[in-house]
């Protein structure tokens, strides 16, 4: 069992699922959240601002493992105030965690940093891997300013990791609980033209993800957190009808999409675009539970 792992923005599901499954596998595990909460076991919640060193900091200290996952939820609006937190919450939390590393008498062995697959931009039906050049467009702007904070800070103790996460699939949470129930309703056919491609990840490949990492020593850099088997919007969409035995899966065109998308306070281009991303990191060497779609899915909805 290891000594600590600190969590920073852990509170959403994503952070939910590391500590259910590090719980057991940490004396101690701190998260860095902006409420007030009462500690659960081994499990104690520490305030910040995510901005501004404080007495936060002190929770860094002799950490085997940080992990930042802080950040504005893309799920909104597509509005300039919007874009301008979504970047500033990320830039803001990577770069201040930076310092208080570098201040730290005993700073984390390993800084896993968050940032997403968007950063290769909207690759049509090209794959990319780790080492595929950035795109320059919108859809990538956000990760690349994210990367670069990160990059920026020195902290020769520190092994550090960028995680390139693609959509991270979890049981009755985000787009599987959404997509699950308009299934049933007949409602989840292919969105746009379909041929977009979504690069998943099962919740339980995440988390053992996490771990791996941490646990060899020789593994920096950026790596994309996918599975190997990414999947145009089409199967993706079917793939839910196909598990919930359900045959009648409506389209929606993109004009009705944007309509949707703004009723609901989202944005639309998030399922428009797509991205066919895998991982030659991790080709070979990681042992992934629900490599291919179809049985992760079928999984996740049983």
């Amino acid at each position: 069992m290891k000594n600590k792992l600190v969590i920073a923005g852990g509170t959403g599901s994503v952070g939910g699922a590391l500590i259910d499954y590090f719980r057991g596998r940490f004396q101690s595990i701190i998260v860095l959240t902006r409420s007030e909460r009462p500690a659960a076991g081994n499990v104690r919640y520490v305030p910040w601002d995510a901005r501004s060193l404080g007495a936060w900091t002190e929770s860094l200290e002799g950490a085997d493992v940080l992990v930042n996952l802080t950040g504005k939820s893309v799920n909104c609006r597509d509005t300039t105030a919007n874009q301008k937190e979504i970047v500033r919450s990320r830039v803001d939390a990577t770069r201040v965690l930076g310092e208080a590393i570098m201040n730290a008498q005993m700073p984390p062995k390993l800084w896993i940093n968050a940032s997403a697959a968007a950063i290769y931009g909207d690759t049509g039906d090209r794959a990319v891997d780790e080492d595929s050049p950035w795109a320059d467009d919108d859809t990538a702007e956000v990760s690349k300013q994210w990367e670069a904070a990160f990059k920026e800070c020195t902290c020769p103790q520190t092994r550090k990791v960028a995680l390139r996460i693609g959509l991270v699939l979890q049981r009755d949470k985000g787009v599987v609980e959404v997509l699950s129930k308009l299934a049933r309703m007949g409602l989840a056919g292919s969105v746009g033209s379909g041929k977009q491609y979504v690069s998943w990840i099962h919740e339980a490949d995440f988390v053992r993800l996490v771990e791996w990492i941490s646990n060899d020593d020789g593994i920096s850099g950026p790596i994309n957190a996918v599975s190997p088997d990414p999947v145009t919007n089409a199967t993706f969409m079917k793939g839910f009808g196909d598990a919930l035995g359900v045959k009648i899966g409506f389209p929606a065109p993109a004009w009705a999409t944007r309509i949707g998308a703004f009723v609901m306070g989202t944005n639309a281009e998030l399922v428009l675009t797509g991205r066919k991303v895998r991982s030659n990191i991790l080709s070979g060497r990681f042992s992934f539970l629900y490599p291919h779609y179809t049985t992760a899915i079928r999984h996740l909805l049983k």
